[in-house]
């Protein structure tokens, strides 16, 4: 779980990034978060869903000026369980106390994000849409052709992004990056950029929709995001892999504990 955090971090971070320079739009950047933030906050709010699993994980990352006791969501409290407090930059960052059945209770407003961050000088408040989540039959992928990806949208985000991440048997790795307006609904990879790698046995795919708002000083950032992961592309090797996940769900196999 830990990695998919850092993960999904990451392609938010990088989807900055990727909207830093366009002209007219007043993203924040990854250098502006991290190493010079501008802003009394940053809060962001991602909703992800694994496509072949069908599970719900929802993300709380609250980056600030000041210490921050809880997170109101909805009329949900998410009380702080610790921060770190980052000395290169004099900013909080901040994780949170909940369960991921959380996405239900967010879920439940028509879209509608509500949310308030307690400061210890200030309560601020307010809301955002939540994006709609992307709805995609992911296509079978043959590393020989060009992949070709389309989605639909119940409503045009803020902007899209997407990420591939692909790897071979020896761990060689290939990773792209492309953001596209509220608008689009699909893409073509082109196979070269995958090429070198040979025999591909690892996939994953990253499908977001954001929105953001500026507001009282900081950025509140709400994130929808459709996953695809796939390993072990050969059907002898895939099913041996479904096989293995069954028997450690029904106990017939046990994992060691760590020494």
């Amino acid at each position: 779980m830990k990695q998919k955090l850092l993960l999904s971090l990451m392609l938010m971070l990088l989807a900055l990034v990727a909207c830093d320079n366009r002209n007219g739009d007043n993203y924040p950047s990854q250098t502006e978060i991290w190493q010079n933030p501008t802003e009394d906050f940053y809060l962001m709010v991602e909703h992800y869903r694994a496509d072949v699993q069908k599970y719900d994980v929802i993300n709380i990352n609250l980056y600030s000026k000041d210490n921050c006791t809880k997170v109101v969501l909805n009329g949900q409290n998410y009380y702080q369980d610790y921060y770190v407090y980052m000395a290169t930059t004099g900013y909080y960052d901040h994780y949170f106390d909940f369960d991921h059945s959380t996405w239900d209770i967010l879920d439940n407003n028509n879209g509608i994000l509500n949310y308030q961050i307690f400061f210890p000088t200030r309560t601020v408040s307010g809301s955002i849409r939540m994006p709609a989540l992307h709805q995609t039959a992911y296509p079978v992928f043959d590393q020989y052709q060009d992949w070709n990806l389309a989605w639909t949208l119940s409503e045009n985000p803020d902007f899209q992004t997407c990420s591939i991440y692909m790897k071979n048997s020896a761990d060689n790795r290939v990773r792209d990056f492309v953001e596209f307006s509220g608008k689009d609904r699909s893409h073509v990879w082109n196979k070269n950029i995958w090429a070198r790698l040979g025999t591909i046995d690892g996939l994953e795919m990253r499908l977001t929709a954001n929105n953001y708002v500026h507001k009282d000083g900081g950025v509140v950032w709400a994130i929808r995001q459709n996953e695809l992961d796939q390993y072990l592309f050969t059907p002898n090797r895939q099913r041996d892999h479904h096989q293995r996940w069954k028997q450690l769900l029904s106990g017939e196999i046990r994992l060691k504990r760590d020494r």
